[in-house]
């Protein structure tokens, strides 16, 4: 029987330029882009990420990732 996980992955600029990844595991269902752009720029004006090189100011980049697992029998 196979297990799958989902989980949404969402990327940010820092103040410094860099990349900062932020992993939700389980996201809702039926979430669309609309609605995950919306959620991304409230986390961006609410200031409330922070990281070594400051904090967010921008959205980059989502994306939802399905993993599939599946066991395998040996013998």
């Amino acid at each position: 029987m196979a297990d799958v996980n989902r989980s949404l992955v969402m990327v940010f600029a820092t103040e410094a330029g860099e990349k900062k990844t932020v992993t939700l595991n389980s996201p809702a269902e039926g979430l669309e882009g609309s609605d995950v752009s919306l959620q991304m720029d409230a986390l961006v004006e609410s200031g409330i990420l922070a990281t070594d090189n400051g904090v967010i100011t921008q959205k980059v980049s989502a994306k939802f990732v399905v993993q599939t697992k599946t066991a395998v029998a040996v013998k």
